[in-house]
């Protein structure tokens, strides 16, 4: 967006376009949010300078960190795999240098993630609590391949874990557990939990099972199953 600005020195009117860019890498400015994405190299900090739209999936191939400084991500690209979505060679790390900072959604996925994502600080927004409204997806395929979650601070709409997961700070308002998660006593879960017996990541180390406190209400994802809490840990009997 730009701004047209109009001086007065008492002689003469002068008039000035400043460009708003939308986000910065290595101190260089580009004009849209995928413009910024696309030229950070392995290690790079892409970081938001405005408000900006997201109209485009983003594949993460490497280490980026997003720094949301305050503004806000709107996502109005819908993908099954996240409108951003990170490969298994992908890693992902969000943070909010300024405070305010989220990435919004309508709904539908907002990351996907087959690779590793750590979220220590925004808020990531996620639709009505349904699999097709998720802030994260972790993701499991085939054995090894999953995705590799760390949140350590911000607040999570919605995770849905086939994964491996471990939260220890910030907040997350729902949850639907296939993998292996472990949440911290310091963790606020202010929506749902649901668990399941782990058949839809079987090879993820610990699927299905939920590290947590004993406090925390679980409901149970499989039909005709009960929950049960052993050794620190939320457990799913068919």
């Amino acid at each position: 967006a730009r701004i047209a600005r109009l001086f007065w020195d008492g002689k003469i009117l002068y008039y000035q376009q400043d460009t708003q860019n939308a986000a910065e890498v290595g101190g260089v400015e580009y004009a849209t949010f995928a413009e910024a994405f696309a030229a950070a190299e392995d290690g790079a900090t892409v970081k938001l300078l405005n408000d900006a739209t997201l109209a485009e999936k983003i594949t993460v191939k490497k280490a980026v960190t997003l720094d949301l400084n305050g503004c806000t991500l709107s996502e109005t690209v819908t993908d099954s795999y996240g409108a951003i979505y990170i490969g298994t060679a992908g890693n992902l790390t969000i943070t909010d240098s300024a405070t305010g900072g989220k990435i919004a959604t309508d709904g539908g996925i907002v990351i996907g993630n087959y690779g590793t994502v750590t979220v220590a600080g925004g808020t990531i927004e996620a639709g009505a609590a349904a699999e097709d409204d998720t802030s994260i997806y972790n993701f499991y395929y085939n054995g090894s391949t999953y995705g590799k979650l760390t949140v350590n601070g911000g607040k999570v709409g919605r995770i849905w874990n086939c994964g491996n997961a471990n939260i220890t700070a910030g907040e997350v308002v729902d949850i639907d557990n296939s993998g292996a998660m472990t949440i911290a006593d310091a963790v606020t879960v202010s929506g749902s939990v649901v668990i399941k017996d782990g058949s839809d990541a079987a090879e993820v180390p610990g699927a299905g099972t939920l590290t947590a406190p004993e406090s925390l209400t679980v409901q149970v994802g499989n039909d005709g199953a009960d929950a049960f809490y052993v050794d620190g840990k939320w457990l799913v009997q068919v």
